[in-house]
């Protein structure tokens, strides 16, 4: 993953086997980021969208290292919004940093997530319901939050699901209630 912490675009270049075989990967917008399939050992070069000749950064992918940042020393972030962006960007660091450190491995998302772009039902309460076109959905769990549909497969339908997933290898999950462990194949 790099990232572009300056307030102008730059050109990201895969420098390649040799030193005229380098390719354009991506073009990156001030303080985003892009991520590309690669190995340690890679080598990658950043320049100005005016002038791919000129090296700001190069880096060399390392197995310990895989996000690479650039932060430019000359220039100047006036922009409210890239300001904004910048604090964004440095909270996604630090999370990274703190999620590598509890879970071992390294965080290429972006944290905060934005929000999900697709609604959900509310389940502020057991029992309530939402009517979807013919569908009724009702609450069953408000944590995890969980809709049932009546009616909504036949039981052929639901036969064939099951023996779909058997093929495979799937097989119906362990239930477990106050430390023991018992197969509820009517789940």
């Amino acid at each position: 993953k790099f990232i572009n912490l300056s307030p102008t675009p730059k050109l990201l270049f895969w420098d390649g086997r040799s030193s005229d075989d380098q390719r354009l990967v991506a073009e990156i917008p001030p303080m985003e980021s892009v991520g590309t399939a690669t190995q340690a050992g890679q080598a990658f070069t950043l320049t100005p969208v005016y002038d791919a000749s000129t090296a700001l950064q190069r880096w060399t992918v390392t197995a310990d290292e895989p996000i690479l940042v650039f932060r430019s020393e000359t220039e100047k972030i006036k922009d409210e919004e890239l300001q904004h962006k910048l604090r964004l960007q440095e909270l996604n660091l630090a999370f990274a940093r703190d999620y590598l450190i509890s879970t071992k491995r390294h965080w290429f998302a972006n944290f905060p997530r934005p929000p999900p772009s697709h609604p959900f039902w509310p389940a502020d309460y057991l029992g309530q319901t939402h009517k979807v076109d013919d569908f009724r959905l009702k609450v069953s769990s408000v944590v995890p939050r969980v809709l049932e549909i009546d009616n909504f497969l036949i039981e052929s339908e639901c036969q064939a699901l099951m023996a779909a997933a058997q093929e495979k290898g799937l097989h119906p999950s362990t239930v477990v209630s106050g430390g023991n462990s018992a197969k509820n194949d009517a789940v």
